[in-house]
């Protein structure tokens, strides 16, 4: 068994399921590593975000 390596082994997004690259924007999100897209929007970004219906 090989010992792990110090680099970070290819993640997938939890929500798209497709493997992140470092060339991907991604975001830190609850402790996950999604794709920029793929997270939820937060509300915690201001008010410059456009309100979405509840």
């Amino acid at each position: 068994m090989t010992p792990p390596r110090a680099e970070e082994p290819n993640r997938q997004c939890p929500v798209c399921l497709v493997v992140l690259q470092e060339s991907d924007e991604v975001v830190f999100v609850h402790g996950e590593l999604l794709h920029a897209a793929c997270a939820p929007p937060e509300p915690a970004l201001g008010p410059t975000e456009p309100s979405a219906p509840a």
